[in-house]
């Protein structure tokens, strides 16, 4: 493994990771607004007070997902046929970050245009780009990673990639504190009041262009340290065929079969689901829909907790969001032996692991949260259980998530890698489409009740962990052969000094 050129390419994650995580944390805010357990709104969002407005939120939160779903794994598999003199996947990411950057930095100045309507339709506009360019550079960025690493030691290699998004998660749930530092970002206080009345304005600016200025720092970085092998002449051509660059010596494989290549070039949106689902044992589809399941729960989390703490442990933002990156922050520690630990004991296994963690914590949460409610307003001695539990789940989150995606690259046809990694992402946001639909319905129910909604919050995640781990004992493929001596001679001959 070449830990330098890895750490390099997980720069492309990084950036993603901190665009999402601050999309994740402040725009279920700015949608539907923060209210306290007693029923006062601190923060009027744009849909409004009316419970019902929930599943309209969820419905908007699920838009990148929709996206996801439909292109992510198109950008994918015209990634593999990327004829360019940056290479196959540097063309995405030179067009998409730069992109989304400009819609984060334009989010906040929607607030400027008189009404409510112009407003909410202009910030749903943008919204619906940004996604647009996250989507395009996503699933190219993700396939660099196995383009130059061999099979045997993507766990490992896969590892420091999360690392990095666990730094990116990091770095996106600091941005809330980072604004409460700066002056005059505070928003005019105005406990029960309308919306016209409540200016949150430089708060919402400040956070989004720390973001995206985090994310050009990335994109530099990406550009200079990272080189793919020339595919063609041009910056940006899709050609007909995939290209197939060898892992090994990192030169162009010659052309195979050309009623292949030309039959592979021309795949169709289901194809890849087709060829999983007609798989001997079904582990690619197996692995696809555990994958789907704990993501299922884990987006109710990613979805819901800046407001759930704001909300129902009545924690200031800054706060919230400090107490969130916890699981990230402990990602970055357990990364690296999470994929060691893979690479010797099996991925498959270390997934079950993880996800046994991630429900014992669950159950743990859901006995602290309610306690700690009773003790408002908290102190930081008295988040202590929960942040204690919060970590022990880092460290089961990286146990699976980490090995998941290097699964499905092991069961991935070697020129279609950039497709399965479209698949992967395509599944995961199936999940995060469907996940706040479901959780803000059960909001709304609740809340229609006369209940508290956030009672729902770990018992939902701790659903989805169960069915993954059930699902999880039906893939039975997923971890590689060692490498052989002539494999590793080839290896150690290219990297020499790298």
């Amino acid at each position: 493994m070449n830990i330098k050129q890895t750490v390099f390419i997980g720069f492309g994650f990084f950036s993603a990771m901190i665009a999402w995580t601050f999309y994740n944390f402040k725009i279920p805010i700015i949608l539907n607004g923060i209210k306290l357990s007693s029923g006062v709104f601190t923060r009027v969002g744009l849909l409004g007070t009316e419970p019902a407005m929930e599943i309209l939120g969820g419905f908007l939160m699920t838009l990148d997902n929709i996206i996801a779903i439909l292109l992510q794994p198109y950008f994918g598999r015209i990634s593999d046929r990327m004829e360019s003199k940056w290479g196959r996947r540097t063309p995405f990411v030179i067009l998409g970050v730069p992109t989304a950057v400009i819609c984060l930095v334009l989010l906040p100045f929607t607030t400027l245009f008189g009404d409510a309507v112009t407003i909410t339709v202009l910030f749903i506009a943008i919204i619906f780009v940004f996604n647009l360019a996250m989507a395009f550079y996503r699933p190219p960025v993700m396939s660099l990673m196995p383009d130059k690493t061999p099979a045997q030691v993507r766990s490992s290699s896969n590892s420091y990639i999360s690392l990095m998004g666990g730094f990116g998660f990091v770095v996106g749930m600091l941005v809330p504190y980072l604004v409460s530092l700066v002056p005059g970002t505070k928003p005019v206080e105005a406990v029960g009041g309308d919306f016209a009345s409540q200016n949150y304005f430089l708060q919402d600016l400040w956070g989004f262009l720390l973001t995206g200025a985090f994310m050009f720092v990335c994109l530099v970085v990406f550009l200079k340290k990272v080189r793919e092998t020339p595919t063609g002449e041009k910056f940006f051509h899709v050609g007909a065929v995939p290209i197939e660059v060898d892992v090994f010596t990192q030169e162009v494989r010659p052309r195979g079969n050309a009623k292949d290549d030309q039959k592979a070039g021309k795949a169709g949106f289901f194809d890849e689901w087709r060829d999983i689902v007609k798989d001997e044992d079904k582990s690619a589809f197996w692995i696809l829909i555990t994958v789907f399941a704990y993501l299922f729960g884990f987006n109710a989390i990613e979805y819901s907790f800046g407001r759930y703490a704001t909300s129902y442990l009545e924690l200031e933002e800054g706060t919230a969001s400090l107490l969130l990156a916890i699981m990230p922050a402990v990602l970055i520690l357990f990364a690296i032996p999470a994929g060691y630990w893979a690479e010797k004991y099996g991925r498959l296994k270390i997934m079950k692991v993880g996800i046994v963690v991630m429900m014992a914590m669950t159950v743990g949460l859901i006995i602290t949260m309610p306690m700690l409610k009773r003790q408002i307003p908290l102190t930081t001695i008295e988040l202590v259980p929960a942040i204690i539990l919060l970590c022990i789940a880092g460290m089961g989150y990286g146990l699976t998530h980490i090995n998941a995606l290097p699964v499905v690259w092991q069961l991935a046809p070697r020129n279609k890698i950039g497709a399965y990694t479209g698949v992967y992402y395509m599944i995961s946001a199936l999940g995060a489409i469907l996940s706040p639909v479901a959780m803000s319905s059960t909001y709304a129910v609740i809340a229609y009740a006369g209940g508290d909604q956030w009672l729902a919050f770990f018992p939902y995640f701790l659903c989805g962990l169960i069915v993954g781990l059930v699902l999880m004992f039906k893939v039975k493929r997923g971890d590689a052969e060692p490498l052989s001596a002539d494999e590793l001679r080839v290896l150690r001959g290219t990297y020499a000094g790298g």
